[in-house]
C-alpha cells in the first residue's frame, strides 16, 4: 500500500485526482460569472434586457409615450413577433427617457413613469 505525504505535495484527493481543485474552483465561481453575464443594451425607444436566468432569454422594454411602455418577453433569441391584432406604432414617437443600471436590475424612466427590469430574471 502506497503512503501519502499531506506535505508540500498535496493530499491524497489532489494526487489521485489533479483536475479537483480547478473544478471546486469552478463551481465556486460559476454564480457569480452567471450574475456578470446578465445584461442589456439601450435601443432606439428603449432597452433590451439579457436575463441570466429564468423563462425570457430577453426582454424588450418600448417607450410609446410618457405613460406607455410596451413590454415584450422573448423565450429565444429571435425578437420577432407574429402578426397582432392590435393597434401598433408606426414610425418612431421620440420620447425621451434614462436609464441607470445597478447590481441587480436596470430602470427605464420617463417624465411619468419608471420601470424596473431584474437582470437574474428579466421580471418587470
Amino acid at each position: 500500500m502506497e503512503q501519502c505525504d499531506l506535505g508540500a505535495t498535496g493530499g491524497i484527493l489532489t494526487r489521485r485526482w489533479p483536475w479537483l481543485g480547478a473544478l471546486a474552483a469552478l463551481l465556486l465561481l460559476s454564480p457569480a460569472a452567471a450574475q456578470a453575464a446578465a445584461a442589456f443594451a439601450r435601443i432606439a425607444d428603449g432597452i433590451l434586457v439579457t436575463p441570466t436566468a429564468g423563462v425570457a432569454r430577453r426582454v424588450r422594454l418600448e417607450v410609446l409615450a410618457p405613460q406607455i411602455v410596451h413590454v415584450t418577453a422573448f423565450p429565444g433569441r429571435q425578437l420577432k413577433l407574429p402578426k397582432s391584432l392590435m393597434a401598433v406604432r408606426a414610425g418612431s414617437a421620440d420620447v425621451p427617457f434614462t436609464v441607470r443600471q445597478t447590481s441587480t436590475m436596470v430602470t427605464l424612466a420617463t417624465s411619468d413613469l419608471t420601470v424596473q427590469v431584474r437582470l437574474a430574471n428579466g421580471q418587470v
